[in-house]
């Protein structure tokens, strides 16, 4: 186990190299870490250690960090988090209702950000979430497999809305509360009619009509501000 952590910290180190003095983003156990809380560590408290370089490996990390100079993912045996399940004999309930219910509440929330807009950013955003045993989202546990604009203001707006949720009654199996894992995607688009209105500071509301409940299509926009 020493001989394999000390080969990973080759490939930090290496990765460090490759931006001269800038960082990778360190995680330890699903939170950003310094390089110092890194080189603490013990080889034999280490369980896991996951370098990922660019492009789609390192997208899923973006909302905890800078992840232009890579990612160093370091999994600990004091990493004590609970056991995260795809079904479950009950699934969780949001607001008396279930993932749709989540969905459309999502919709009303969202706000699309008024530079997203005065720039024409408009795409898809994938994201995956934990309902955990007390029936919250953990923000900790959020990825992101998708969004469509360098400066994530569609993502970060995804991350507004998730951190406000309600509490959900969580999922039950075999007779005990556990923590479920869900994926939806996000569809922002700028309906046709207000493209050429001149963005305020306050949320503008579209006509229903336009919405999607499928694909959640964002039917709003404004200052993340507003919230």
């Amino acid at each position: 186990m020493r001989r394999i952590f000390l080969v990973m910290l080759f490939a930090v180190a290496a990765l460090s190299a490759m931006a001269a003095t800038q960082q990778p983003l360190y995680i330890i156990d699903g939170r950003s870490a310094t390089r110092e809380e890194v080189d603490k560590l013990r080889s034999e408290d280490v369980v896991l250690m996951q370098v990922f370089k660019d492009g789609d490996s390192i997208a899923p990390f973006a909302h905890l960090g800078d992840v232009s100079n890579g990612v160093v993912v370091i999994t600990t045996k004091s990493d004590d988090r609970e056991e995260v399940f795809i079904t479950a004999d009950s699934m969780p309930e949001f607001m008396g209702g279930d993932l749709q219910t989540f969905r459309t509440w999502v919709m009303q929330n969202v706000r699309y950000p008024a530079e997203a807009v005065e720039k024409g950013i408009q795409g898809r955003v994938i994201v995956s979430f934990v309902v955990d045993k007390e029936g919250f989202i953990d923000t900790k546990t959020l990825m992101f497999f998708k969004y469509p604009d360098d400066n994530m203001l569609l993502r970060n707006e995804i991350v507004r809305v998730f951190t406000m949720a309600p509490q959900w009654t969580p999922a039950v199996q075999k007779g005990k509360p556990v923590a479920v894992k869900f994926t939806l995607p996000f569809d922002f688009k700028i309906p046709e009619k207000i493209l050429d209105v001149k963005v305020e500071s306050t949320a503008v509301n579209v006509d229903d009509t336009s919405t999607s409940i499928d694909d959640i299509m964002v039917v709003s926009y404004g200052s993340n501000a507003d919230k």
